[in-house]
């Protein structure tokens, strides 16, 4: 329930699956659209962005259910949660494959609304029982799905092994002087995803530019707390860029931030695709020391780990990257070693494999 132009786990999939056969796009938008992508087809459907979330998601299951039935696939991949029960509804004597990104029934913005998680829990379980295979991003998420349906499969979002040079475009774009650090926050701007948190701990280090690159329903509040703290003229809001744009901008900056909070297990077991795409820019990393995260950190060396709920721990990490070269080249060298693992022609064998197996081919 996205736009595929921005979504890259969705594209990434669809683009390797082209291989095996047609593949087709069913996603969300704002009107009726239909496109080309590459050779792939896009049909997205209205889902209107200024009502609420349910009304939303109401108007997308209905224009894709309906738009998918018409295509009479073979297969049909529900990219999320959300689009499971249109994937179900026009997958009937079809094979359904569910990718589940996130542990849907503990998002952050669930807590505290124990009806709404349920109806999402129930949707799950209710919708989940007919996929043929279930895929996840990790395997502390896929242990706790295998207790909930009958096979799970994890495929990590690794990056296009696309490889770009510092951007100075960019930067100017941001307001970055030349001599002054960028530190680079790519994502929605949504709760628990370290806005405020980062502000407070880059408060006082004047040689840095804070970049948030994506939208979200919080922009405004971040926009208001960096010129209540003075830093307005060193913090810029960007909108989400076309996913072929995405890797000149990543490498444009000195520090990636991966900041997740503590709000659920969702995002405390979460595993974002921007540490791996800071990775591959060969970016050093700052990021939440939780069990998915801080394992890539620790293990591998691309940077450092934080308490995302400290904001003196996030300063702490970065001041040790852009103050100590040797600790910054050590991270960054680490990064250039790791790409070459953490890259999506790695996954994509898993992928079609999987995909070879549900279809007999």
């Amino acid at each position: 329930m996205g736009d595929p132009r921005k979504d890259s786990r969705c594209w990434k999939f669809a683009r390797s699956l082209r291989g095996l056969g047609e593949v087709t796009i069913v996603g969300a938008g704002v009107a009726r659209e239909d496109f080309n992508m590459d050779g792939i087809a896009v049909s997205q459907v209205p889902a209107f962005s200024r009502e609420s979330f349910p009304a939303a998601w109401l108007s997308f299951y209905a224009g894709a259910r309906m738009a998918a039935s018409r295509l009479d696939a073979d297969v049909y991949i529900a990219s999320d949660l959300y689009s499971l029960p249109a994937a179900v509804a026009a997958g009937r004597r079809k094979i359904v494959w569910y990718d589940s990104r996130e542990l849907y029934s503990d998002l952050s913005t669930l807590q505290g609304k124990p009806l709404r998680r349920a109806f999402w829990r129930t949707v799950e379980k209710k919708y989940g029982r007919r996929a043929r295979v279930v895929t996840t991003v990790n395997a502390s998420i896929a242990d706790i799905l295998r207790g909930r349906f009958r096979r799970v499969d994890v495929i990590r979002n690794y990056p296009l092994p696309v490889r770009y040079e510092r951007d100075e475009a960019f930067r100017k774009r941001c307001g970055v002087p030349p001599g002054r650090f960028l530190l680079l926050s790519q994502g929605g701007l949504q709760k628990g995803r370290g806005a405020f948190v980062i502000l407070d701990a880059l408060q006082s280090r004047v040689d840095a530019s804070v970049v948030f690159l994506g939208d979200g329903p919080l922009k405004g509040e971040i926009t208001a707390y960096a010129e209540i703290l003075g830093m307005s003229e060193r913090v810029s809001l960007l909108p989400a860029v076309p996913l072929r744009d995405l890797p000149a901008c990543t490498a444009s900056a000195d520090v990636g931030l991966c900041v997740i909070e503590n709000l659920g297990r969702s995002y405390y077991l979460s595993l974002p695709n921007k540490l791996f795409e800071y990775i591959m820019a060969g970016v050093p990393v700052v990021a939440s020391d939780f069990p998915e995260l801080g394992a890539v950190i620790q293990e591998e060396g691309v940077g450092l780990a934080c308490d995302p709920g400290r904001p003196d721990s996030i300063r702490a990490a970065i001041d040790k990257l852009l103050d100590d070269r040797e600790t910054y080249e050590k991270c960054r060298m680490a990064c250039l070693s790791a790409r070459d693992r953490f890259n999506w022609e790695r996954e994509e064998k898993k992928l079609f494999r999987i995909a070879k197996e549900i279809t007999g081919n």
